[in-house]
């Protein structure tokens, strides 16, 4: 059951891709909800003509998340970035904008260019949290936090702190656990199974591409490679 819960099923197997899809999902995401705000369609916002505009705080977060994206895609963000200090300058009243300079962010340096805008999102965030309350960007701001803090292949281990000691004690002690990606597309880890001297009983495949490709390519390289036809439901 832990292998099953940690199972990665992306299509290319590669972390970058993820994430930057990951990103332009949440764009997307984020246009709608800031779409829904502004044609009234989302209660609750206050009319005090005191607080913060909706839009100011609409373009920080879309800013944010494209640059993240332009880290991602080796792309100087120091637009966004001056766009980001103008508007959380009006937010704030110029005030408490401690956050990291993007000057500093060297993108020939990969991980640590990551590591920057993981504490650079992580801080525009808290300056829009306090400055700026209202439920449906307080979702955008966790989404934005958990974007940044998001390991891929990094599952929380059900069986810490069990007493069973038939569970391996690596399992007993980890709260968390890595595993690596093989990919959907590739589907790399079955077809090794499938070898007549493993005497394979089961297989359990979590596939929900289009077609069944790993129903049908079992099927053929049983049939043909390991001359046996394997029972199968739906």
């Amino acid at each position: 059951m832990l292998y099953l819960q940690a199972l990665c099923g992306s299509a290319i197997a590669d972390g970058d891709a993820n994430i930057k899809y990951a990103w332009e999902y949440i764009k997307g995401l984020f246009s709608r909800i800031i779409s829904s705000i502004e044609n009234g369609m989302i209660e609750g916002m206050e009319k005090d003509p005191n607080s913060p505009p909706v839009g100011k705080c609409s373009q920080v977060l879309m800013d944010l998340v494209d640059m993240n994206l332009s880290v991602l895609n080796g792309i100087d963000p120091f637009d966004l970035h001056e766009s980001i200090r103008t508007n959380l300058n009006e937010l704030t009243g110029g005030k408490d904008q401690h956050i990291f300079q993007v000057e500093k962010l060297n993108l020939a340096d990969k991980e640590a260019a990551q590591l920057h805008m993981r504490k650079y999102t992580l801080d525009i965030c808290a300056l829009l949290s306090v400055s700026f309350s209202f439920w449906p960007f307080d979702i955008c701001f966790s989404i934005c936090r958990c974007a940044v803090l998001w390991i891929w292949g990094r599952k929380y281990d059900f069986l810490q702190n069990m007493t069973d000691k038939t569970v391996p004690r690596a399992l007993l002690e980890s709260e968390t656990r890595d595993y690596i990606d093989a990919g959907v597309l590739q589907n790399s880890p079955y077809f090794s199974v499938l070898r007549e001297e493993r005497d394979i009983d089961l297989i359990i495949s979590l596939d929900f591409s289009d077609g069944d490709p790993f129903m049908m390519e079992s099927l053929l390289l049983c049939s043909h490679d390991f001359h046996s036809d394997p029972q199968r439901s739906h």
